[in-house]
Parts: structure tokens; C-alpha cells; sequence
């Protein structure tokens, strides 16, 4: 797997280093990785100066930093790693830094974990000369490097290749970013179109509704957590019991010798039409009517001689899905026949859309549509759009099925749901994720990520803008990184005060 490091120069271009992954159970030769970095960035010997590298890979954001070393000192490298996939940082894996000096010597020091997320690499610089560094890293299963430019030691100072010292910018250390919810994205071009948005409400998908009966006289009490509209059930599943201890003076017990005198009566009735059967005499229709009266006589017996024993009947959900609608409260009384809920099943979940007639034909075209869930965004399509205004609103009703039912999403029928529909010709733009904006009076700002812990607050223009992302007309330009997650903080960072460097001490 090839993986691409971007290399934040110290003219705060982007260039590109190699990296390349491995199994471990392959050998593999990594060759020349030598590659021209563009402007040289220089430094002073002096106290408390630091410079930085900044990179990614398929994976993980790497930042190393560094105090400038004077020559024939000790120094540390303090390498961070930080996962894409949530932000937190990186502990499964260990890092290395390979030294090479000028005169051809070579050194691999392993770096010490500090605390989670960063490791230490201690080296000793040399009095004179060039030092190339390069950075090893490895987890369980995978193994890379990529090169960090070099540092040359010489009279008039310290040249560093690669690395970047930080301007005056707003500091938001990554122990900052990995304690509390953080995220950046990288500003792309791509195709934008009109969205439209629109409102709905959760229906029940048609013929999904299970209507659940007591079965038997007496006062509910519900399961804990069933009686709530949105509640998932699994079939099978004790949702309520019926308390019936109160009724067994109102003719609980006549109940139970009538229903067992039917199941004797149907019982006898199926053995005496037995050997008729087997001699062709009766017809089929007739011993399967025989049967199936046994059995619900069978049945009703065994249920009511349940509730006598253990003073309560048991009411299971016939589905798998969730609850609709509650329809009588714990501690009610209810009859056999009194509805306690409605279940619907969760294999399809659909919108009741409302919109301006103008609208048909465009929403009937749209590229896409989208639903607000509890898991996210999701794609769906249109079931159905009506023909006939409804009045007095005046509006159009369209039904929309989701593509994907996801598991513990569960809607209620009736709640209010936001819906986007994309439209119209699309136009190429750069894009960011609607997150990233920052809103003040009328006027929109997003933290650009200028180095590993460096961000600029920056205005810019928008354009077409959905729940998901945002057109940008000026400010930004295709590579930069914005914070998507955490922006606020940044924003509150730079109130603070500007911080010219690492501002913290490992």
C-alpha cells in the first residue's frame, strides 16, 4: 500500500514525500528516497527556537517537533501520531528516527511512548555537517517510512530541509485536539448542486403496523423501557404482563372450566372422527376443522391455567422492530380485546414530504434525496408524489423510502424530519465540510490548519450550501486543511492571543 506524506515546507507550500507500507512477513528494499523539498528554511542557534514537520498518511496525521539543536548537544525529537478515523491519538504502533551523518554513519534510535499518542527520540548532533533524518514507523500488522529532510550544522547557523518553523498563528496543541471531540478535512474540488430543503414526517411503512391486544382482563405493567414511542422490541420478546390476582373473583375461574370443558369436547370430537378419516368417510375440510378447534381450545386453556397459576398473563411482541404508538398506560385496566400498543417492523422507514407545487418536476429529477437520522444522513427515493393540491395549504405531498434501514434508528411516526434534494445542473467548486463554517454576523470564518498545531482563523465566501457541505467562493485553496470538529475552540484559542510556537513541555 502506498501511502502519501504531505511535507508543509517553510514557505508554507505543500510538497510530496513517499511512504511506502509493508507486511511484515515481506522483505522489502525502500531504495532511494531522496526528493527536493524547494526553499531551505534557516535558523539560529538560539534558545527556545523550535521547528516542525507536518504530514499524513492513508491513516494518520504526523507532526514531530523539535527544539533547534545546537551543535554537539543533546536534543529530542517528539514525534505525534493521531488516527483520521476519529482524531484520538495513536497508541498501537512504535516509531523510530534514522540519523545519518555526512560522513556515512547511521544511527536508528526507537522513540519512548511520554504519554499517549507521542513518542521521544533522543539523538546527540553533531559539531559539523549534514545529519539526513528519516522516520520508521510500525503497528501489528504494517510497516512504513518516509523521508524528513535533512539538518546541516555550519558556521553560519543551522539549515533545516523539510521543516517548517512556525509563524505567529493561533497554538492549539494536539493534547488539546485529542481532549476534546476534533477533526480536519482537506478542501477539495467537486461538484456541487442546488439543494433544496425540505420538510416531512415519519409515517409507518404501509401493511408494517402490528396492533398487540392484552389477551386477558386485568392492569398493565409494562417492561422496562417498552412503553416509549421509538423502543425497540425483538419477537418473542415479554413487553407487558397482565395482573389478573384482582380479577379471580369476576368469573376467571368460570372462564377456565369453560375453556376446559371446549378442549375436551373438541378433543373428543377429534378422536371420534379419527378412524372416519382414516376409512375416506370424512372429508378433509372437515378433520382439519376438527384439529384447528382442538388445538385453539388446547391453547386457551393451557394460557388461562397460566394466569391462574402465576397471576399474570405474559404478552410477547409478535415482530422484530419498534414501537409506534403506546396505547394504554402501566397500571390501566384492560380487557382481553384492549389494545396496549402498536408495533411496526423496521424493514422499511419512510417521509411524508409537503413542498410548493413549482417544485414537482424538480424534486421528481433530483439527483439525490436525503433523510436526517439518528444515525446520519441517508440516501432514499421517491415512493410516490401526488397529483392533488391539498387544501387549505395549498402544497404537494410526496412519499420517500429510505434506501437502508440502519439498525437503532428507529423514527416515530408523526416527529418532524429534514430532507435535502439535490437539483439542478451541477458546477465543479471547492468544497468543505458545512461543519467547518463559523457563523459571525452575517459573515463566515473557518480555522485553517497551517501547521501540525498552528491554525489561522480565515474569512471566506460561500456558495451552494447543504447539511453536509459548502461551496466556497474565495479564501481557501484546494489542499488546505480546516477543522471541522472543534473549530469553536480554535476560534476561542485565538481570543487568547496569538502563540508563536509548541507551547507546551512533554
Amino acid at each position: 500500500m502506498k501511502a502519501i506524506f504531505y511535507i508543509l515546507t517553510a514557505a508554507a507550500t505543500v510538497a510530496l514525500a513517499a511512504c511506502h507500507t509493508h507486511d511484515h512477513d515481506h522483505d522489502h528494499d525502500h531504495g532511494d528516497h531522496a526528493h527536493d523539498h524547494g526553499d531551505h528554511a534557516h535558523a539560529d542557534e538560539a534558545h527556545g527556537e523550535r521547528f516542525e514537520w507536518w504530514g499524513f498518511t492513508d491513516t494518520r496525521e504526523v507532526f514531530i517537533d523539535a527544539a533547534v539543536p545546537e551543535p554537539g548537544a543533546d536534543h529530542a525529537l517528539f514525534v505525534h501520531f493521531t488516527r483520521l478515523s476519529d482524531f484520538e491519538p495513536e497508541t498501537a504502533m512504535s516509531a523510530r528516527v534514522e540519523f545519518k551523518g555526512s560522513n556515512g554513519e547511521s544511527a536508528q534510535v526507537k522513540g519512548e511512548v511520554v504519554q499517549a499518542g507521542i513518542w521521544r527520540v533522543d539523538w546527540k548532533a553533531p559539531t559539523a555537517g549534514r545529519v539526513d533524518l528519516t522516520l520508521w514507523w510500525a503497528t501489528a500488522t504494517e510497516q512504513g517510512q518516509t523521508d524528513l529532510g535533512w539538518i546541516e550544522f555550519s558556521p553560519q547557523g543551522t539549515t533545516w530541509e523539510g521543516w517548517n518553523q512556525p509563524d505567529e498563528a493561533v497554538g492549539f496543541t494536539k493534547e488539546q485536539a485529542w481532549s476534546v471531540p476534533f477533526a480536519t478535512a482537506e478542501v477539495r474540488m467537486d461538484t456541487v448542486w442546488s439543494t433544496r430543503q425540505l420538510g416531512g414526517k415519519w409515517m409507518p411503512a404501509p401493511g408494517e403496523d402490528r396492533v398487540v391486544t392484552a389477551g386477558a382482563s386485568g392492569t398493565v405493567r409494562w417492561s422496562d423501557g417498552v412503553a416509549v414511542a421509538g423502543a425497540s422490541v425483538r419477537k418473542g420478546e415479554v413487553i407487558a404482563r397482565i395482573e389478573v390476582a384482582d380479577q379471580a373473583d369476576r368469573g376467571l375461574a368460570a372462564e377456565a372450566a369453560a375453556a376446559e370443558a371446549e378442549w375436551g369436547a373438541a378433543s373428543a370430537a377429534v378422536k371420534r372422527l379419527e378412524p372416519l378419516h382414516a376409512a375416506g368417510v370424512v372429508t378433509a375440510g372437515e378433520w382439519q376443522e376438527a384439529v384447528a378447534r382442538a388445538s385453539v381450545a388446547e391453547e386457551a386453556w393451557e394460557r388461562l391455567q397460566a394466569i391462574r397459576a402465576e397471576q399474570a398473563w405474559e404478552v410477547r411482541s409478535p415482530v422484530d422492530g419498534f414501537v409506534r404508538a403506546v396505547r394504554a398506560a402501566s397500571g390501566e385496566f384492560v380487557g382481553p380485546q384492549s389494545a396496549l400498543c402498536v408495533l411496526t417492523t423496521d424493514r422499511e422507514q419512510w417521509v411524508e414530504l409537503t413542498f410548493n407545487p413549482d417544485w414537482k418536476e424538480e424534486l421528481r429529477s433530483a439527483r439525490s434525496l436525503r433523510v436526517r437520522t439518528d444515525a446520519g444522513w441517508l440516501p432514499g427515493h421517491l415512493a410516490s408524489v401526488a397529483n392533488q393540491i391539498h387544501q387549505p395549504s395549498g402544497l404537494l405531498s410526496a412519499y420517500l423510502v429510505l434506501d437502508e434501514v440502519v439498525p437503532g434508528a428507529q423514527p416515530v411516526a408523526g416527529r418532524y424530519v429534514q430532507v435535502e434534494a439535490e437539483c439542478g445542473e451541477g458546477q465543479p467548486a471547492l468544497v468543505i465540510p458545512t461543519a467547518a463554517l463559523l457563523e459571525q454576523y452575517g459573515q463566515y470564518e473557518v480555522a485553517v490548519q497551517v501547521s501540525g498545531e498552528q491554525f489561522e482563523m480565515r474569512p471566506v465566501s460561500i456558495g451552494e450550501r447543504n447539511a453536509r457541505w459548502t461551496a466556497v467562493v474565495s479564501g481557501l485553496e484546494a489542499g488546505e486543511r480546516v477543522a471541522t470538529t472543534g473549530a469553536y475552540g480554535v476560534r476561542m484559542a485565538s481570543l487568547k492571543g496569538s502563540t508563536p510556537a509548541h507551547g507546551h513541555t512533554h
